[in-house]
């Protein structure tokens, strides 16, 4: 065999050995006794009496559970009917609230993982945005003041999982600015708010490009800041932007 060839192949034999040896050391995490792959399992099979340890062992790894991140991802991605107040039963609301705090908590342990899970930001988004709650035709007070407390606790699962992607680092940073250029005006702001400081920096340099799209961008991921960005601030930018200035 050719001195290159050989070099070559014991190149490939090292690299394949490493990766098999770093998804072993995963596995062989451990939390209380127990491997990672047994507190994986517990996930899903959703053993309810063990769920809760199974995510706070993951939690607990943080970056070495990056092996638990596939199964974390598909918790989430999980279909999910949402609550009608008003035509679902009390048990049948319980246990999709259940659902949806099974689902946070994958969420949370994601976090705790950081960049090794930014894989999971699109189907964060995904989630953070899907309607939870079929807004009722109310026909009582403790319809209305159920669905006052289920929007608030929609809206924390919403932050949460802003939360989470902001632990992803720089594949959850890339990821979001994609999607500031989306057409979907939900999507584009969630995303500029999960961004924060990094949108405008993405706004600034749109801005200074003289491309009329590309400064119509720039106003409206300003815009989604407001009033963080002043009202009279944005109002001048669209009287000089190429644009709104034609």
């Amino acid at each position: 065999m050719a001195p290159t060839k050989r070099l070559t192949v014991l190149l490939l034999l090292v690299i394949a050995i490493t990766l098999s040896s770093t998804a072993y050391a995963d596995n062989e995490q451990t939390y209380q006794g127990k491997s990672l792959d047994y507190w994986m399992k517990a996930i899903r099979d959703r053993n309810e009496g063990l769920m809760p340890l199974a995510f706070e062992a993951i939690r607990s790894l943080g970056p070495n559970a990056r092996a638990a991140v596939p199964d974390l991802i598909r918790v989430v991605k999980t279909p999910f009917t949402p609550v009608r107040i008003g035509i679902d039963s009390d048990d049948a609301i319980a246990e999709k609230l259940y659902d949806l705090e099974v689902r946070s908590e994958a969420i949370d342990s994601l976090a705790y993982i950081g960049a090794a899970a930014s894989p999971a930001t699109i189907p964060l988004i995904d989630w953070a945005l899907t309607i939870r709650v079929v807004p009722p035709r109310m026909s009582s007070s403790e319809e209305s003041d159920r669905f006052i407390d289920l929007v608030t606790l929609e809206a924390e699962y919403r932050l949460g999982v802003m939360h989470a992607i902001q632990q992803f680092g720089n594949g959850g940073i890339a990821t979001l600015a994609r999607f500031i250029k989306s057409a979907d005006t939900e999507k584009r702001k969630f995303s500029v708010m999960t961004l924060g400081a990094e949108a405008l920096s993405l706004a600034t340099d749109l801005l200074r490009t003289g491309n009329c799209d590309d400064e119509a961008l720039g106003i409206a991921i300003l815009s989604d800041l407001e009033p963080i960005v002043a009202r009279t601030y944005l109002s001048e930018l669209k009287h000089t932007a190429v644009c709104f200035s034609n």
